[in-house]
This record gives structure tokens, C-alpha cells and sequence, in this order.
């Protein structure tokens, strides 16, 4: 049976049991002979243990008897078992963030304009004193194989500790603190923390002011704000009304723009006819002092209106806005004559210590305490206000639309000397005990 298969039943005994089998037998092999292939039921399979699966040779009939063992697993995968299992405890816990690097806050204090780095400085270690502190202004930052003066404070950036913003951290190493730009969790960014700090030395001011001294005259816009004593403190100042109407509408638009980006800060502008400029800060010693300063603005009188007939000279450019400290916009005034101006700001000089006469205290006497620069202030951000809304800043956002405006000509052609109070006279300007 070359080509052919044939079942056959073939009787097996053992002993005295005969167990009847099928037999399936198939010709053809290579070695020419018939091969036989038994079928019977797997005996693994009914004990659970067959592990050739469907490709076992024996019938797998039945239910088996026992549950098969667990596969033992190999190393490799007990490895990826461990390691997911840690991921996924590292996920419950979660990992730390990175943190910016003090080259990240470097970067960032030299390219962002709302962050003075004149009020930054920096804790770094010293070889041999420990750590020390520098303005960040007093280092060279380039790279330190191209510094080859001795004399250049340069360090390697690994040794910097800690940055300070008007002496409070806001960027330390140690403690992964990062006000700055907030990557270890805290939210509020560098210019909210900055307007907190400047805002709690505020308030610290504002209680030692009570102990006996108040604040610099609100007519006046130093570069930083000063507090003096009461025997200091301004009465009176000498100042040109700004009256042309384009100058006025002008400076308005700016006060629209600061109030529309944010409400409150319109009860920090200028009332449109209180615009002027500052010519000097005084103090008058009672009605001694009153009578003194009235004889003084007589003398005034022949030199200023002499000098106004030169409406040539006397015009000031009034073009583009600067701030004081981010509390203060003002509009920069650019006299027309360098000369005029300057012989007129020497003339009210003069005018002033010639009253002052030879009385201790004078009886008039300049209280100015800053670097006088002419400018008309547009908006200025109060305590009260300051308060309310936890910053005295005024963002630069809210006016930058207007920096390079050309406001228009204001003509010199009047002097006041005013009072420094809340009562306005009847014009709506600044009550003035003599104009010219």
C-alpha cells in the first residue's frame, strides 16, 4: 500500500487489561516504510502539564484535572517588571522640576528692560572668604578665558549662591528658590515680586514716617523718593502752568492710555489743569516768610518779563515719556535755548537766597534735594493706590504706545509760586501767592 492509508484496529494486552487503540497508518516515508502515528488521549493534557500545546500528537479530549502552573518569568522580564513599577511610584510622587540655572537668571538680567539691575545683587564664594556679595553691575559677565584684566570682578558662574532683589532672595541654589522665573512652582513671576518687596518697604517707610516725618511733596518727582523732616518739608514751589492746548491734549492721550489698561491708575494722573513745571521746591517760615517770599517774586518780576519777550528762546520742546523708578511718567522737556533756560533757573536761585536774608532759620530757603531735571509729570502712583492694588509701579505697557510722541511747544511766558496743598484757586490750578 505504496500510495494508499489504511486504519486498522490493532489489540495490545497487558496482562490480563487489552486496551484497544487506533492506528493510523501512512506509507510513503523517505526510508520507504510505512509510519505509524498514534492518537490517543494525552495524558499530560488531562494532568494539566502537556506543554506542546495544539501541536501535541495525542488527542487533547476533556476537562484536565489540575490547573496549569504559572510560567516562570525571566529575568528580562522581571527587570521590566521592577522598572515600571518604580515609574510608576516616581509618577505618584512626583519628580522635582528642574530649576534655571544662575546663567539662565544672568541672561535674563542683562535682555529684560522691566528688571533694574542696578537693584540686584548677587552671593557668590570666595576661595578663601566664604561668601561674599556684589552688585550684579559691578561684574564682567563675558566669558572668562576673554578676561585678562586682574582688576575685572569675574567668576565662574558655578560659585554664585544666590540673587537678591533690594535685599531679598529671589533665586538660591541651596533651597531651589526661583522667583525669578518661577520654574521650581512658585507662579507670581519677578515683577509681582518685585512689586511685593517694593511694596513691603513701603509700608516699613510709611511706619517710620509716622514717627515724625512725612513724605516728599507729591508736586515733586525725585529719582527715589526721600523722607524728611518736618523743618525740611517743602511749602511753596515756583513753577510754569503748561497751557498750550496741544501740549494738554497730548499729555491727556497718554492719561487715557495708562487708565485703559488699568482703571485705578486713573486716580494717579495729573489733573489736566494742574500740568506744569517744576522750576524749585521751598519753604517759607511763616507769615515772615510769606511777606519775604512776595518781595522776592517783586524783584523777579523786570528780569522774567523782560526774558519772556524773547518767544524764540524762550520755547521748550516738549518731546517723548521717561518714568522715575517705574512710579512716576513724566514727559521730557527739552528747552529750545540751553542758555535761556539755564539764565532763567539761575535768576529764580538768586531770587531765592537774596530772600532768605540773614534770620536763623531763613525765612525762605530752597529745599531742593535732587538733581533738577525739567519734566512734566503725567501720572504718579499714590500710597493709597499703591495699597489697594499691592504695587506702586506703572507698567511700561500702559504708555508704550506713546514714548516717542512729540507733545507739541509749551512758550515760557509765566511763573508761579505756588502752595503745596489740596485747595486749587479759582482757575483750577494750584493756589499761587504771586504769578508774573
Amino acid at each position: 500500500m505504496a500510495a494508499e492509508e489504511a486504519t486498522c484496529l490493532e489489540a495490545t494486552t497487558t496482562g490480563e487489561m487489552t486496551e484497544n487503540r487506533e492506528v493510523k497508518m501512512a506509507a510513503g516515508d523517505l526510508g520507504g516504510r510505512d509510519q505509524e502515528i498514534v492518537t490517543e488521549v494525552c495524558k499530560f493534557f488531562l494532568e494539566g502539564r502537556c506543554r506542546f500545546g495544539e501541536s501535541c500528537l495525542n488527542r487533547h479530549e476533556g476537562s484536565p484535572r489540575l490547573e496549569p502552573k504559572e510560567r516562570k518569568t525571566s529575568k528580562e522580564e522581571q527587570r521590566r517588571k521592577k522598572k515600571g513599577t518604580k515609574e510608576k511610584v516616581e509618577e505618584r510622587r512626583g519628580k522635582l522640576p528642574s530649576m534655571k540655572t544662575a546663567a539662565d537668571v544672568i541672561s535674563r538680567l542683562q535682555w529684560d528692560r522691566q528688571l533694574p539691575v542696578d537693584k540686584f545683587t548677587v552671593g557668590y564664594i570666595d576661595r578663601f572668604r566664604g561668601v561674599l556679595e556684589q552688585p550684579f553691575t559691578a561684574f564682567c559677565w563675558e566669558d572668562l578665558a576673554s578676561v585678562d584684566d586682574c582688576e575685572v570682578l569675574a567668576i565662574p558662574q558655578h560659585r554664585i549662591q544666590y540673587f537678591k532683589y533690594s535685599g531679598t532672595k529671589v533665586w538660591e541654589k541651596a533651597t531651589r528658590m526661583d522667583l525669578i522665573f518661577g520654574s521650581t512652582g512658585d507662579q507670581r513671576g519677578i515683577v509681582q515680586v518685585m512689586e511685593d518687596v517694593d511694596l513691603q518697604k513701603q509700608e516699613e517707610e510709611d511706619e517710620e514716617s509716622d514717627d515724625g516725618e512725612v513724605e516728599l511733596d507729591v508736586q515733586e518727582d525725585p529719582t527715589e523718593e526721600q523722607l524728611v523732616a518736618e523743618e525740611d518739608r517743602s511749602t511753596h514751589f515756583l513753577a510754569v502752568r503748561i497751557t498750550d492746548p496741544e501740549v494738554v491734549s497730548n499729555l491727556r492721550l497718554v492719561q487715557k492710555s495708562i487708565a485703559t489698561h488699568e482703571p485705578i491708575l486713573g486716580q494717579c494722573c495729573m489733573r489736566p489743569n494742574l500740568f506744569h513745571l517744576t522750576i524749585g521746591m521751598l519753604r517759607l517760615e511763616g507769615a515772615e516768610g510769606l511777606v519775604a517770599a512776595q518781595a522776592m517774586m517783586d524783584r523777579l518780576r523786570p528780569v522774567v518779563e523782560e526774558m519772556f519777550r524773547d518767544k524764540d528762546s524762550a520755547t521748550l520742546e516738549i518731546n517723548g515719556l521717561s518714568n522715575f523708578g517705574q512710579r512716576v511718567v513724566y514727559a521730557n522737556v527739552l528747552p529750545k535755548s540751553d542758555f535761556w533756560f539755564n539764565a532763567l533757573v539761575d535768576a529764580c536761585k538768586e531770587a531765592v537766597n537774596t530772600a532768605a536774608g540773614n534770620t536763623m532759620p531763613p525765612m525762605v530757603k530752597s529745599t531742593n534735594s535732587f538733581e533738577f531735571l525739567p519734566h512734566i509729570t503725567i501720572a504718579k502712583v499714590s500710597r493709597p493706590v499703591a495699597r489697594l492694588r499691592r504695587s506702586r509701579f506703572i507698567p511700561s505697557a500702559a504708555y508704550s504706545d506713546h514714548n516717542q510722541l512729540n507733545f507739541g511747544r509749551q512758550v515760557v511766558d509765566n511763573l508761579h509760586l505756588c502752595v503745596i496743598e489740596q485747595d486749587l484757586g479759582r482757575d483750577g490750578f494750584y493756589t499761587a501767592v504771586a504769578s508774573i
